[in-house]
């Protein structure tokens, strides 16, 4: 194999602690539960790898990560991180194995020892290592299959990066497969990152935002939340947790109508005309972030109007413009809005649900192998999330909900509703169609969906919704062709 050692981080300091870092540092320095800010991912092999070259291109790849390897600490100036320079891959560990093919129920196994360490404490000023890589091999010989578990703590990388960095592990992976040296790192120093930090703040771009944020939060309905509990801001965030459930929507569905469903069906569960949602920007395109290894995204309120009388195609048009219009002021921090504006130990929150579109790719390939990626921790979870991605030629959504606020039952509901809803006007989006026999499940899905908040009151008692019979004959309620519309009122 050949041997080979890439480009390190460019630059030795200590660097303050600033944006999502410095806001991810102080929650994890108060939440009661320390490992609320891991993130991990499991990514599935079914194929035969050289573990060996993989175990080697993780170590080259984490060299290259001034922010994962690097160490945060208090210091008299406030929190900091030492990013170290000059360091050799030879210097960190290479990750481990677990064979376990020999075992009766080895993915059983792997699971709980994942499942272990991420329940354990993961602070970011704790003593153990914020990143760790694992290889478990489920089973050898023809059918060949391997776990390859990732975790760091969230102050290290955000979702982007995680993606970008395994990325550049599989291309090292394949540069040692060839016998060839890989292309130059394509990390910068998150140094450069804070550079550009120090001049916006102190330019008028930055006075521009701080304007548009004021009178933008000023402006923001109530959270919107599927919830029937009490909502108080910024209590029991849940992570390793999480309660999910998702389905996916073939035939090309575009992300941008997948969207609007997801505002439409809050207005109409929360009988809202108009909606806020905490939706992540990257705050990467055009600066030194977009090359950078440490979090900066930045999840900010997106309010829209959802009219009784919208179909999705409007609705959606309406949320690309106020995306965009948003997307001008989004270098300004959500915790800076929160303080401008004093909700800073107010109990309110700019958002309660979150939106997430993931558009960075996540498929990966090791030789011959292709990898599919597993979400384990995604970051803390206030109340509900609706992640989206493309999988395929499918469109994946996923809910993860807060148990805390949401119980396995209410989750289920809020998942059929949310199923229903994109059934009902999926491709080539309709404000109205034909009704078509299908599963009585799917028809309680799409009641729910038409009537909204009626539906929503009876959340917690399922026998409240109508029943009819596996025949599945529309209900007397439902006996005209329904008309899907992203109304407030259903």
């Amino acid at each position: 194999m050949l041997s080979i050692e890439t480009k390190s981080s460019a630059v030795e300091r200590e660097l303050p602690l600033f944006g999502s870092q410095l806001g991810i540092w102080l929650a994890d320095q108060i939440v009661e539960q320390k490992n609320t800010y891991t993130v991990a991912h499991c990514v599935e092999l079914d194929g035969a790898i050289d573990a060996e070259r993989l175990r080697q291109s993780i170590r080259l790849g984490l060299a290259e990560a001034d922010t994962v390897v690097a160490q945060y600490l208090e210091t008299p100036d406030g929190a900091a991180q030492l990013l170290r320079q000059g360091l050799s891959a030879e210097n960190l560990p290479l990750p481990e194995i677990h064979d376990l093919s020999a075992e009766a129920d080895p993915e059983s196994l792997a699971r709980l020892w994942m499942r272990e360490d991420l329940s354990a404490d993961l602070p970011a000023d704790g003593e153990r290592p914020l990143y760790l890589h694992r290889l478990f091999k489920l089973a050898g010989g023809a059918g060949e299959r391997w776990f390859w578990y990732q975790r760091y703590h969230h102050v290290c990388v955000d979702g982007y990066s995680f993606a970008a960095l395994t990325r550049r592990i599989s291309d090292l992976y394949q540069a040692l497969g060839r016998g060839e040296a890989p292309s130059p790192s394509p990390f910068v120093s998150f140094a450069d990152v804070a550079a550009e930090r120090d001049a916006y703040l102190a330019s008028p771009r930055c006075e521009e935002d701080r304007a548009f944020w004021r009178d933008y939060a000023a402006a923001l309905p109530s959270p919107s939340t599927l919830s029937a509990r009490d909502a108080l801001a910024g209590e029991g965030a849940a992570n390793v947790d999480v309660l999910r459930r998702r389905f996916e929507i073939a035939g090309g569905t575009a992300a941008p109508q997948a969207m609007a469903a997801v505002f439409a069906y809050l207005a109409r569960m929360g009988g809202k005309s108009r909606v806020a949602i905490g939706m992540p920007f990257m705050r990467r395109m055009g600066s030194a972030a977009l090359r950078a290894v440490g979090p900066v995204v930045n999840v900010l309120p997106v309010a829209l109007d959802v009219s009784d009388g919208d179909e999705l195609a409007t609705l959606a048009r309406r949320l690309a413009d106020e995306l965009k219009r948003v997307r001008r002021h989004e270098r300004y921090d959500a915790e800076q809005i929160q303080r401008d504006s004093g909700m800073v130990g107010s109990r309110r929150a700019l958002y309660g649900a979150t939106l997430n579109l993931k558009i960075y790719d996540q498929s990966l390939r090791l030789g011959e192998v292709a990898g599919v990626t597993l979400p384990l921790a995604v970051g803390p979870i206030d109340d509900i999330e609706f992640g989206l991605w493309q999988q395929g030629e499918a469109l994946v959504v996923e809910l993860s909900a807060n148990p805390a606020r949401y119980d396995a039952a209410e989750l289920e509901w809020s998942w059929n509703g949310m199923r229903g809803g994109c059934a009902a006007s999926s491709p080539p989006w309709p404000a109205a169609r034909r009704w078509t026999k299908r599963p009585c499940t799917a028809r309680r899905s799409e009641w729910r969906w038409t009537n909204g908040r009626k539906a929503r009151a009876s959340a917690r008692r399922p026998a409240c919704v109508p029943r009819w019979t596996c025949s599945c004959k529309a209900p007397r309620n439902m006996k005209t062709k329904p008309r899907w519309r992203a109304g407030a009122n259903g």
